[in-house]
């Protein structure tokens, strides 16, 4: 992918404006109240609280009681459960007691596995940040991807993930992996005179 430069508008525009993707470039930077050096950061600040973060709604992880009573829904351990009443009922309390042992011990080793897996994923996840390159006040910041906002220009250069749709303002030799969205298997080229918008990575 070649060198870029392009608009995130992903938000809804004014009135009955709609196709912001046909809009011509002057006034679309008009319309979204952006310039061509950017947004004041001050101005970038007020929209990260307004709009919130740009991130995808995280999973929320089962905890405690709940992550524990999950793993009773194991075809094996619903099995066993029923050997436990089975056993139980003709009133054989040895072979219940242990088949009830296996079942506990089978579901605390499960849970603990389970609650190591969540928290080695939460650590991964906290030390892999993101970061994209906007201009704001005309100059380059690299932030981030999360706290890019409406109407924020983007930088990308080779290799980058897109970390937001956007209308291109600039680019050279630009071609899009967009394999998740269409299914194609070949990066997609994009030029700014036919309007090409580029979206968001989602990985």
């Amino acid at each position: 992918m070649g060198k870029i430069k392009y608009l995130n508008a992903e938000i809804s525009l004014p009135g009955a404006v709609c196709n912001w993707h046909a809009i011509p470039e002057p006034e679309l930077i008009k319309i979204l109240e952006s310039t061509e050096n950017g947004l004041d950061q001050n101005i970038a600040s007020e929209r990260l609280k307004k709009f919130g973060h740009n991130s995808f709604k995280q999973n929320v992880h089962i905890r405690g009681l709940l992550l524990f009573l999950k793993q009773f829904k194991s075809p094996l351990i619903l099995i066993l459960i029923s050997a436990a009443g089975i056993s139980l009922f003709l009133e054989q309390w040895l072979d219940s007691l242990i088949i009830l042992a296996v079942v506990v011990s089978s579901a605390i080793i499960g849970y603990r596995q389970e609650f190591n897996a969540q928290k080695a994923i939460e650590k991964l996840k906290a030390r892999i940040v993101l970061r994209s390159k906007v201009l704001r006040n005309g100059n380059q910041h690299e932030i981030p991807a999360s706290e890019i906002v409406p109407r924020d220009i983007v930088l990308l250069s080779a290799g980058s993930m897109v970390p937001a749709d956007g209308r291109i303002l600039s680019s050279k030799d630009l071609y899009v992996n967009e394999s998740a969205l269409t299914g194609e298997s070949f990066p997609t080229e994009k030029k700014r005179e036919y309007s090409n918008p580029v979206y968001r990575s989602l990985k």
